[in-house]
């Protein structure tokens, strides 16, 4: 179905007076538009975008490592544990719809790359796996704004 097909499809209903046929025909064509943008975002999208995610999505995982130095309780543990795996959930929530194009998605990233070199100056008290997560998140935080 090409486009003047839906073209002459929505003139025929709005000659029908039938606004069933009508409301149908415009979410039909409002769906092919949207499914049309996301395919041609997703074959435009940068290889930045790409590796950036991929480097995020790593580094994420890695945010397990603070709880290696932590001498608490068992029942803290437990509770900080989920509070991390809920946190790191959200974190690739948004990667996801950053890898997808989402401004929202971007602005958030933007705004944790500030936080990610915030966070250098917690680098000589962490263990070696912390300390690579915060280099690397850094790398990655510095190539938003070179880039």
């Amino acid at each position: 179905m090409t486009v003047d097909d839906l073209k002459a499809a929505v003139n025929n209903a709005f000659e029908s007076h039938n606004a069933f046929t009508t409301l149908f025909i415009n979410l039909t064509i409002w769906a092919l538009c949207r499914v049309a943008k996301q395919r041609y975002i997703l074959r435009m999208r940068p290889k930045a975008v790409t590796i950036t995610t991929w480097l995020m999505a790593l580094l994420n995982i890695l945010g397990y490592a603070l709880l290696w130095d932590l001498q608490k309780p068992r029942s803290v543990l437990i509770v900080v544990f989920v509070i991390f795996s809920v946190l790191i959930a959200i974190g690739y929530i948004v990667i996801w719809f950053y890898w997808r194009g989402e401004n929202w998605a971007r602005i958030l990233v933007l705004l944790t790359s500030l936080l990610g070199l915030w966070n250098l100056r917690h680098l000589s008290p962490a263990n070696v796996v912390v300390k690579a997560m915060i280099v690397g998140e850094a790398a990655v935080r510095l190539s938003f704004s070179t880039g």
